[in-house]
């Protein structure tokens, strides 16, 4: 999660410089190549954030997700160890008994 959220700052940092550059304002669907005039840095900042507000939901989303299937993978795992110890149990007589016969 950690490692994810750096990525996150430093996609942010990224898209701030390259709205600054460019003219271009992200989400908007503002293409044109001008610099932003004086008044524009506080709608770049709002439309950033509402960005990364958007961004940091799917990451919850995902990061939801992601529990909820480890919790199924260790349930899985557990059911494939009750069967493993169910098959070696059930097979230990009869490989005894080929055993003895050998």
């Amino acid at each position: 999660l950690a490692e994810l959220e750096a990525q996150q700052a430093n996609f942010e940092e990224d898209l701030r410089s390259l709205a600054v550059q460019d003219g271009t304002l992200p989400g908007d669907g503002n293409t044109s190549r001008n610099p932003p005039s004086e008044g524009e840095p506080d709608s770049i900042l709002r439309i950033i954030e509402r960005d990364v507000s958007r961004l940091t939901q799917n990451l919850d989303e995902h990061a939801a997700s992601l529990a909820s299937l480890r919790v199924r993978s260790d349930a899985q795992e557990q059911r494939l160890v009750a069967t493993h110890e169910r098959l070696e149990s059930a097979m230990v007589t009869p490989l005894d008994s080929f055993r003895a016969e050998v």
